[in-house]
């Protein structure tokens, strides 16, 4: 039997969509989206289902490869095949081992394209349904994202109108505090200006009531010293009339004058005794005019006869020796 050389036939499959593609897939979570285990479940189921079929197309393809080479490379005949095939025979088993032969070949051929189409719709159909659950999937995610971020605006839209509406009464309640302290202030501030005013008068009338002791104490100093000065007048006068007596009287003694008997003791003894009365009325009117200043004056303002005392100790200097002096005259 002559080689019968058959084309060699190879089923094709899909290389766009392979089941480790399926399976290892991946898909961009969202939150509250779709549950991924039962994506990841059904993704499995299909590409074990694109596993079989490319293993059932893989079977087949071997088989149609077998009878190919069966056809190419017949096995050779047995001597019974040979003694059978030899006569008029021989012609009539050979078409009919090449009708057979074209037969199955055909057969497998029309069968592997079956297969082959069979599998390439199989998965042309898986990866349009894949892909249109992959599209629903996403588009189910993309709204149950759109869903989330508008309810989460709406939330962040709320809280911030919440937070508004806290600031706006804490800062109405900061207001209501900051018056509420400017006029605890401003009352805090008219009492200390009305106390500085009760303070002020008291300090007022104090000064006053002091103003007018001073004055009254200064009125009695200025009495004082009027009557210190007319009671030196007095006094100045009287010691001037004491001294002009005495002279007088010194120059009478030096110049013997006829006198009765008995008249010289007695008008020397009345002149001395006038200076006497004269001096010793000048000094009691200045001890009534001392013991009638009153003694806080005397105290209180000890400045104002501070100027005039050195001429009034050179006068009590000069009137105590002239006491002293008439004293020692009339002891004598």
């Amino acid at each position: 039997m002559a080689d019968v050389e058959l084309p060699r036939r190879t089923v094709g499959s899909s290389t766009r969509l392979t089941p480790e593609e399926i399976v290892n897939r991946g898909f961009a979570t969202a939150f509250r989206g779709i549950s991924e285990t039962e994506v990841r479940n059904f993704l499995k189921r299909i590409a074990d289902e694109f596993a079989a079929l490319r293993d059932r197309e893989r079977e087949l393809a071997a088989r149609v490869e077998q009878l190919e080479d069966r056809l190419r490379n017949p096995p050779p005949p047995t001597e019974q095949q040979l003694l059978d095939s030899l006569g008029e025979e021989t012609a009539r088993v050979l078409r009919s081992a090449q009708e057979a032969a074209d037969d199955i070949r055909r057969k497998a051929e029309e069968r592997a394209a079956a297969l082959q189409q069979e599998s390439q719709d199989e998965a042309e159909r898986l990866r349009e349904t894949t892909e249109s659950q992959c599209g629903a999937l996403r588009r189910e995610a993309e709204d149950a994202v759109a869903q989330r971020r508008a309810e989460v605006e709406a939330e962040l839209a709320e809280l911030r109108a919440q937070a508004e509406s806290e600031i706006a009464a804490s800062r109405e309640d900061a207001t209501r505090e900051a018056e509420a302290g400017r006029e605890a202030a401003r009352s805090q501030g008219r009492e200390m200006v009305a106390e500085a005013f009760a303070v002020r008068e008291r300090v007022v009338t104090d000064l006053s009531r002091r103003r007018a002791r001073l004055q009254a104490q200064v009125d009695a100093l200025r009495t004082r010293r009027d009557a210190l000065l007319e009671a030196y007048r007095v006094v100045h006068r009287t010691v001037v009339e004491a001294a002009d007596a005495l002279t007088n009287a010194e120059t009478a003694e030096l110049e013997p004058t006829p006198v009765a008997d008995g008249d010289e003791p007695d008008a020397l003894a009345a002149d001395t005794t006038a200076v006497d009365s004269a001096v010793f009325e000048a000094v009691a009117r200045v001890g009534d005019a001392h013991t009638a200043s009153p003694p806080d004056a005397a105290d209180e303002t000890p400045r104002a006869a501070a100027a005039d005392q050195p001429i009034s100790r050179e006068r009590e200097r000069d009137v105590d020796a002239l006491f002293a002096r008439l004293r020692a005259e009339r002891d004598d």
